[in-house]
């Protein structure tokens, strides 16, 4: 009989307090993730133009990481006073983003040529705005351009980069990533 009794106080204390246990969850938490495709005036490119395509990840509630790959393409001319064979160039970059819908971006690259077989390295801060749901995407940023041969001249003075204005338009796609 007192076993019995034990046995029923013990297992009605388990049923009692295992609804108040808790074992270890794995929480799966949802990465917010952005496909970016957009037409950049200026900026990175060293020509006039770069067709990017970008893909950002959501780091915190404010922040976010972007990376980037860039093409840009001039097919030559012989009466072009720049490029009289075709000119074709790439451009990895990656951009830090603070903020929520309107973005501060800072982020960095390299702009590779096969004009002269050179690169130059773009250093880019500037405003960005994308909205968390996709849809209409656009950008403009200060974006001095460092290489070997690339200097600006002011007055009796060279500078050693090259001052560009990027203005970029395009289309945010937005997916999610377990």
């Amino acid at each position: 009989m007192r076993k019995r009794l034990f046995l029923l106080i013990f297992f009605s204390v388990f049923l009692l307090t295992s609804n108040c246990c808790f074992a270890q969850q794995t929480i799966e938490k949802e990465m917010d993730v952005q496909h970016t495709v957009f037409l950049e005036l200026g900026g990175n490119s060293i020509f006039f133009y770069n067709i990017t395509y970008d893909c950002s990840f959501q780091l915190a509630e404010k922040r976010k990481i972007a990376a980037g790959l860039g093409f840009q393409y001039f097919p030559g001319s012989s009466d072009s006073f720049l490029f009289s064979n075709p000119f074709i160039g790439f451009s990895p970059q990656i951009n830090y983003l603070y903020g929520q819908k309107h973005y501060l971006e800072i982020g960095t690259g390299i702009t590779f040529l096969n004009e002269r077989e050179g690169l130059c390295i773009p250093i880019r801060i500037g405003y960005r705005y994308q909205r968390d749901n996709g849809g209409l995407f656009w950008k403009i940023a200060f974006v001095p351009l460092f290489g070997e041969d690339l200097y600006f001249e002011m007055g009796t003075s060279k500078l050693p980069f090259f001052p560009s204005v990027g203005i970029a338009f395009g289309y945010t796609f937005k997916s999610k990533k377990n």
